[in-house]
């Protein structure tokens, strides 16, 4: 008799510890779970139901192993914070020992990607006439068909102040007429001066751009083409400072004077600095 109950323990033993299905005789995995119906009409309901608690008890439970999985359906309960700081909505969690905390699914696997946002997207509607010989000339946006207040908010028609510290990618371009002929050049000693060279550019051709961002003061020179009529673009990236400002002038060492055209406009995007 004791022989037959020792060998009853050790086939339950064997079926305990190697592999165990459910709705199968030939179980495929540590745990095999089949559905009853495959398909058809049936009514009767398959599938698998995780236990659901509340994150109160998310929050208190102990000893908790990895991997481990819940449905969380009530985050009225308890507080995010320790092992539930990330149960800020009902849905599947599992716990992570690496981090101590319950984790939800679904969250991003690259958490720490930034993604550019476009902040600003500005235009000028107006006509103007500037003077040349270094006269420096500020470009009026009047027109915002976007801006984000959270990351830039307008201080007058030019200029504009951030939000956050950051990334700033500038994207702008302004058109002209009545371009005088002449050297192109910016006289005098600016602080954090960078100069951008426009391509094709030559000594009797454009108005230059100037973009004082923060510090830094970055100028591109621009074309001229037939009858004085032309345009000056500028592509660049800086890192701003919650607070800092920017602005855009023209401005150019030929004598006489140009006329700044509708049309310009000034698109920002804003990066996350991690």
């Amino acid at each position: 008799m004791n022989k037959l109950f020792l060998l009853f323990m050790w086939f339950s033993s064997t079926a305990i510890y190697s592999q165990m299905g459910i709705n199968t005789s030939n179980p495929q995995a540590t745990l095999d779970i089949q559905s009853k119906n495959v398909s058809g009409a049936t009514k009767n309901i398959d599938g698998l139901l995780i236990p659901r608690v509340d994150r109160e008890r998310a929050l208190n439970m102990s000893q908790v192993q990895h991997s481990t999985l819940i449905y969380v359906n009530d985050v009225t309960t308890g507080a995010a914070a320790g092992q539930a700081s990330n149960i800020d909505s009902a849905g599947f969690y599992y716990f992570d020992e690496t981090s101590g905390k319950w984790e939800k699914f679904g969250k991003p696997v690259v958490s720490d990607l930034k993604i550019p946002s476009n902040v600003l997207y500005a235009r000028r509607i107006g006509t103007s006439l500037k003077s040349g010989s270094n006269v420096v000339s500020p470009v009026w946006f009047e027109a915002t068909d976007h801006i984000s207040n959270e990351y830039v908010t307008r201080v007058d028609n030019g200029t504009f102040a951030v939000k956050k510290t950051g990334l700033y990618t500038f994207d702008v371009w302004v058109k002209f007429s009545g371009i005088p002929v002449g050297g192109v050049s910016i006289t005098g000693s600016v602080p954090n001066y960078v100069s951008k060279l426009g391509e094709f550019a030559a000594a009797d051709r454009g108005v230059a751009l100037r973009l004082t961002a923060g510090s830094l003061i970055i100028e591109s020179q621009g074309f001229r083409w037939q009858y004085g009529g032309g345009d000056s673009f500028m592509t660049t990236t800086v890192k701003l400072a919650a607070g800092e400002v920017f602005k855009l002038d023209t401005t150019t060492s030929k004598s006489g004077t140009y006329t700044q055209l509708p049309g310009a406009h000034m698109s920002v995007m804003y990066t996350a600095i991690p």
